[in-house]
């Protein structure tokens, strides 16, 4: 059977009507043909705007994964700096620990060193006055004190120069005041730590190693009864 189409139309209906009520319809229909291709660019320009957003979006998203990317890429590259710098922290955390132990144990040897010092200066006066190391032994006439070490190489330095010691009789000048002086002006002298002095007359032209055996002798004597 073949298909029919209808051919009413609306107009129709307003065959023989008033014409002000066929003025109204033809009004009502011109703003519905109005409205309609006022909704129909609305719908087209959505349309654009939304494959305008599609298109957006994939774009950011390309952008935002390419960034992703060189985001990952660059902490790939810098791990090895970050592992770096945590080795060199922790090194820095052992120095700083080893230095803090370092600190402690400087203020122990300052404390150390300063107890040494108080017993120093209670002996210094026995400590020769040209070497600073060996005790003093020996005594001049001009009031000045030195180890016979040191008393002996001065006499061989002496000893060289004719000039200084132009006859034997002279042991030559004070090693600090520079007083000329006899060999009978040197003289053998003991000292304990009470600051008591003993001073020996020389006998002999110079002081000689048997003076210093006498000396050994005398502080071992005195040693051994000081133990009894």
């Amino acid at each position: 059977m073949p298909e029919t189409r209808s051919t009413f139309e609306p107009s129709q209906l307003l065959d023989g009507c008033e014409p002000s009520l066929a003025d109204e319809y033809n009004k009502m229909m011109d703003i519905t043909e109005q409205t309609k291709d006022r909704y129909g660019t609305l719908w087209r320009d959505s349309n654009a705007l939304m494959a305008n957003l599609v298109r957006t979006k994939a774009e950011l998203d390309r952008v935002t994964a390419l960034r992703q990317q060189e985001l990952a890429e660059h902490r790939g590259a810098i791990e090895p700096y970050r592992r770096v710098i945590r080795a060199k922290d922790r090194q820095l955390q052992k120095f700083r620990r080893k230095k803090q132990k370092l600190r402690h144990r400087i203020r122990h040897l300052e404390t150390d060193l300063r107890v040494a010092n108080e017993e120093l200066e209670k002996v210094a006066f026995l400590i020769c006055e040209i070497c600073y190391a060996k005790i003093k032994d020996t005594y001049t006439t001009c009031g000045h004190t030195y180890c016979q070490g040191c008393l002996s190489t001065y006499r061989q330095f002496l000893a060289c120069d004719m000039t200084i010691l132009a006859t034997q009789c002279h042991f030559g000048p004070c090693p600090k005041c520079r007083t000329l002086l006899k060999p009978d002006d040197i003289r053998k002298l003991y000292l304990s730590t009470s600051q008591d002095v003993v001073v020996v007359d020389s006998d002999s032209d110079s002081p000689s190693e048997d003076d210093n055996n006498d000396h050994s002798d005398k502080d071992s004597e005195d040693s051994e009864y000081d133990d009894n």
